[in-house]
């Protein structure tokens, strides 16, 4: 239970930290394992839920169930977790990264909104608004020193963290066929968006190898149990 009033902690008031602390064996496999019954957890509520309201539980799409191979392991456990972990988690434990990635990560979201709406103005805007913000990063970096820059970080630091987790977690609907769910078809990726948490608390608790690590072990877990189920039906 310490470890999990600790996730639970940091989750609801995530902190900027630059100290990382040591990981233990042991104390690794119990995050796997923890990691592991929320998400487990999170997928049973959001069948619940479906299942009360009468909502179509999405399907896994044919391209991703083709994906999941044990011949992919390599891709599975060890690729896709440490280029996730790159783009999602690596640059929250540092000061430029958090400054620029963040609002980096907001225009992208906006790009794809106005290039379904107006091309024209996409192309002009979005290249302008981030040289803006490169820009003001560099400008701030020399007249604020590091203490004031902590102090400026920590303020928004709890809208980084949930905004890349809720970010993490979303992504991955392009793994099912969630069409006819609507809105609630969060539910479906809320295993992903759990886990998408505890990810964030070991890359600022424990450090990033830590966090891939641990992302590694999931997949690779889900991937052979996967196949083992697979080759039990077949």
């Amino acid at each position: 239970m310490g470890l999990l009033s600790d996730i639970a902690r940091y989750v609801a008031r995530p902190e900027y930290r630059r100290k990382r602390d040591p990981i233990s064996i042991s104390l690794f496999v119990n995050l796997i394992g923890l990691n592991f019954f929320l998400a487990f957890s999170a997928g049973i509520f959001g069948a619940i839920v479906y299942g009360i309201l009468n909502v179509p539980d999405p399907e896994v799409t044919d391209s991703f169930r083709k994906y999941i191979r044990i011949e992919n392991f390599f891709v599975i456990a060890m690729l896709v977790p440490f280029i996730e972990e790159l783009l999602f988690r690596s640059w929250l434990g540092f000061r430029l990264g958090i400054l620029i990635l963040l609002p980096v990560a907001i225009i992208t979201i906006l790009m794809v909104v106005m290039q379904k709406t107006n091309g024209l103005h996409f192309l002009l805007v979005v290249p302008t608004l981030i040289a803006i913000w490169f820009y003001c990063v560099s400008v701030w970096r020399e007249r604020l020193n590091h203490e004031k820059l902590d102090r400026l970080i920590g303020r928004f630091f709890p809208i980084v963290f949930w905004f890349t987790a809720s970010i993490f977690g979303l992504i991955h609907l392009s793994n099912f066929s969630a069409e006819d769910a609507g809105f609630l078809a969060f539910l479906k990726v809320l295993p992903q968006t759990v886990s998408g948490f505890v990810f964030g608390y070991s890359r600022m608790r424990f450090g990033f190898l830590t966090c891939v690590g641990l992302h590694s072990a999931h997949n690779g877990i889900l991937l052979l149990v996967a196949t083992m189920a697979q080759q039990a039906v077949s």
